[in-house]
């Protein structure tokens, strides 16, 4: 065609002057660090994703029961329910108090994938540890994927 060879090229005012390329510009170094930790902020927030919702509540009856021993019983109600697609297994225990004795007519719980289900729990307790008529429990939720889910609540009692 008759131009120059070069003439149409990626170049900076200073290259043009100099002749010399700088290679490492600060946009080379800058561009992959934010893609770094996009990656990283988006596997972090992937990983806090649940596959489950738990709510617990307490029983359809009188919110405790005083047994014949003496020791306090509690009936819960827990709503499992399964946000994956698969059949998952969920295990219930109490972490807190650890004296509590957890009766639970099925355990693990099985909730079929996108679907809910809800359990009844009973959870038993001495009557001496409560204070001003509640007590501090923690419920523990573990899914079949071994993820325990812990869950604060408040045993009611004398």
């Amino acid at each position: 065609m008759g131009k120059p060879w070069g003439l149409i090229r990626f170049s900076s005012q200073e290259e043009l002057e100099t002749g010399k390329r700088h290679f490492l510009r600060p946009r080379l170094i800058l561009y992959p660090v934010i893609l770094v930790i996009a990656l990283g902020l988006l596997s972090y927030k992937l990983r806090g994703i649940r596959t489950a919702d738990v709510i617990v509540l307490r029983g359809l009856s009188a919110p405790y029961m005083v047994l014949g021993d003496g020791r306090v019983s509690n009936s819960l109600r827990i709503k499992l329910a399964n946000r994956d697609m698969e059949e998952r297994r969920f295990w219930i225990s109490v972490a807190k108090p650890a004296d509590a004795q957890l009766i639970a007519p099925e355990n693990p719980v099985v909730v079929y994938g996108a679907g809910s289900h809800t359990a009844a729990v009973f959870i038993i307790t001495e009557a001496t540890r409560f204070h001003h008529g509640d007590l501090p429990a923690e419920i523990v939720i573990t899914a079949s994927l071994g993820v325990p889910q812990p869950m604060p609540y408040k045993l009611l009692g004398p």
